[in-house]
């Protein structure tokens, strides 16, 4: 349609920078931005790959950490699309020790694809000038977390064979991980942050048996 058009029409293909910036206002202004949240919000879609929705980071490293964390859901979410990785009845039952409450199978698979890559991300800073002592914290934290949840994975029977495969990968990544040397005292503080999570789940989510 070549015809006439009315004052304020947009032909078609043409960007109005005037209307981008109204929905989009990413110029400077004077006023602050919040604080980051104290609790690191993200999420993910498995029908949107690469999306990711982030709270404001504290800072690069926290934002690099997230994006990480969100793009491993967003392969593993692909691989489902194409392979049926669990038999999974979507009953709550399993512990994950990112959550406080518990996860149905698909869930704790998509933690511990998830944050075996924040293992990584860690790892590959443990040299780090600045970062080295949170690294250490953190890769012994995760590298031992994941570990559990893998252990639960493969020992559930519920995983197809393709599910099996990408799990066992994970789980030998994860035991030469475990061989990685770390400042003691990081170890230390890894191993109790741990314990304490699960047993702060196992007060809020296992019921005390009843009767005789």
């Amino acid at each position: 349609d070549a015809g006439p058009r009315s004052p304020g029409t947009l032909l078609p293909g043409r960007i109005d920078p005037a209307r981008i910036k109204a929905l989009v206002p990413w110029g400077r202004t004077a006023a602050q931005p919040p604080p980051p949240p104290d609790v690191r919000v993200s999420a993910s879609s498995g029908d949107a790959y690469g999306a990711m929705v982030v709270a404001r980071p504290a800072g690069a490293l926290a934002l690099a950490e997230t994006l990480v964390h969100e793009f491993q859901h967003s392969k593993l979410a692909a691989l489902i699309h194409l392979f049926p990785l669990a038999d999974d009845d979507r009953a709550e039952r399993y512990y994950a020790p990112w959550r406080p409450d518990p996860r149905h199978l698909t869930g704790l698979l998509h933690g511990a694809y998830a944050f075996t890559g924040v293992a990584g991300f860690w790892r590959d800073r443990l040299a780090h000038p600045d970062h080295g002592p949170a690294a250490a914290y953190h890769f012994a934290l995760r590298r031992t977390q994941t570990r559990l949840v893998v252990r639960t994975l493969l020992t559930s029977g519920r995983l197809t064979e393709a599910g099996h495969g990408l799990v066992s990968g994970l789980a030998r990544t994860l035991d030469g991980w475990l061989r990685v040397p770390v400042d003691a005292a990081a170890l230390a503080r890894a191993r109790t942050a741990a314990v304490l999570h699960r047993t702060e789940w196992r007060l809020r989510n296992v019921a005390p048996p009843t009767g005789p």
